[in-house]
């Protein structure tokens, strides 16, 4: 066998492997052996079929199957050898006119394109860019409104007399003729509401001022900041095909009283939250709160800085690519078929894709930056339990986390999506102490603000490059 490489363009290259004779009969006559024991064709045995009949059937086509094999065996090795860095997969070069004849051995020569991956500097980051990283200020709104949060999660649930604001109330719904008489047929419902969601006005005052048991009867579509449709739906129980001949009289009685009562910021408080004798007073926790607070958004605004960063990366570092053959290369190892105006719509950002992986491959590298299973299983974990949290469920020991995160450590995308997104994780990590950061100071209302305009941009134009 005979392998040479041609140099055809900048990052292309022809690989030629001239296969001898020498190099494939064997293979195939062993490989013919094997067929003619599983073949089963009719007036012969099976195992029996004379070798002269299995050759002129299966021939040609075992002589391909082990041609191919040969062929990606040597490529892939050639590949290794050379330490040739590449990008896509070698193609056949185009109208090769190559024919496989088992009656006919000859020596066969093939041709792959081979695209190589360009060498590159990270310039943009050894001119140490700075980039403004957004400090949210801990005010003492913010910092109150953490506070109350606490209390309310760790408060106790009570059930008054009378009704205050922020209450939930359990009442009996009953449809009313104009006398106050019970409709004969009409609707009767028990449901629960938070009072806030009362409109302001003398129906909202009649109900606040009932005792338990006390009823008060009024225009129940004017008594709540709802449309129709909704006070049918979620107050009444009644769906609109239904409500033909309802009434808007009803009969309001107050069954019972719910109240959330924050818990007091005593020894008690402190030490259920934060474990016996951590914290002594509330100055203690205030400042614990702020440190956490500040930790948290530290990290959420550290994300936007090291987005723009990885973005100026692709975007500043010139990088040469095969594009003719990796053109070529996407046509061909598409699923769907795909055509040109498309692959020309669609180039520009897998180009980018690409230019970010060579990126990340190339720190990487020269970091020997490494990601384990283990780490891959704890990522996971984290996104088990988050998902949990928000189904109302509290922290979980790692055994129980890994059952529920079963199904994903058995799904290989996640595994390489997960793979590839912590090494870009310990990348943007590494390269973030070649850059400059200014804090600037901003509320978390205005930061608020920034974010959601930037996500309705973001949904309005489509959805940029991200890591």
């Amino acid at each position: 066998m005979e392998i040479v490489r041609e140099n055809i363009s900048k990052l292309n290259d022809i690989l030629s492997i001239t296969l001898g004779v020498n190099d494939y009969s064997e293979k195939v006559e062993k490989a013919l052996r094997n067929t003619a024991k599983k073949v089963d064709i009719k007036g012969f045995r099976k195992g029996m079929v004379p070798a002269g009949v299995v050759k002129k059937m299966y021939g040609n086509s075992v002589l391909a199957e082990e041609v191919n094999t040969i062929l990606n065996d040597a490529i892939h090795n050639y590949i290794e050898e050379n330490k040739l860095e590449i990008l896509g997969q070698p193609l056949p070069v185009e109208d090769q006119k190559v024919t496989l004849e088992i009656n006919t051995p000859i020596d066969y020569t093939f041709k792959y394109e081979i695209g190589l991956q360009p060498s590159f500097t990270l310039s943009h980051i050894e001119s140490k860019p700075s980039y403004d990283q957004e400090e949210i200020v801990i005010d003492d709104k913010l910092l109150n409104d953490e506070v109350e949060h606490m209390q309310k999660r760790h408060g106790s649930n009570e059930s008054p007399d009378d009704i205050a604001e922020n209450d939930i109330i359990y009442v009996e719904l009953v449809e009313v003729n104009a006398d106050g008489s019970t409709k004969e047929g009409g609707v009767m419902n028990s449901t629960s509401f938070n009072v806030d969601i009362l409109k302001a006005g003398d129906d909202k005052n009649k109900i606040m001022g009932l005792k338990k048991g006390d009823s008060v009867v009024l225009n129940i579509f004017e008594a709540f900041e709802r449309e129709r449709e909704s006070v049918l739906k979620h107050i009444l129980n009644v769906k609109e095909e239904e409500a033909a001949n309802l009434g808007d009289t009803f009969k309001v009685t107050l069954s019972n009283v719910n109240r959330l009562v924050n818990a007091s910021l005593d020894q008690a408080f402190f030490d259920k939250v934060y474990g016996p004798g951590i914290i002594n007073s509330e100055d203690e926790m205030r400042a614990r709160i702020t440190e956490e607070l500040k930790a948290y958004f530290a990290k959420q605004t550290e994300v936007k800085v090291l987005q723009e960063l990885a973005k100026d990366l692709i975007d500043k570092t010139e990088m040469d690519m095969p594009s003719d053959f990796l053109k070529r290369w996407i046509k061909v190892s598409n699923e769907k078929e795909i055509t040109d105006e498309q692959l020309e719509k669609d180039f520009p950002a897998f180009e980018k894709e690409l230019k970010w992986s060579l990126i990340v491959g190339k720190v990487a590298k020269e970091q020997e930056f490494k990601v384990e299973l283990e780490e891959i299983k704890q990522r996971t974990r984290e996104i088990v339990q988050n998902q949990l949290i928000q189904y109302g469920m509290g922290a979980m020991p790692n055994e129980q986390l890994d059952n529920f995160g079963k199904r994903y450590m058995d799904d290989q995308r996640h595994v390489q999506k997960t793979h590839e997104s912590l090494l870009e994780e310990k990348v943007l990590n590494h390269l973030k102490q070649f850059i400059v950061i200014n804090e600037k100071p901003i509320s978390l209302e205005e930061y608020s603000k920034r974010a959601q305009a930037e996500h309705a941009h973001h949904d309005h134009e489509g959805h940029d490059h991200e890591h």
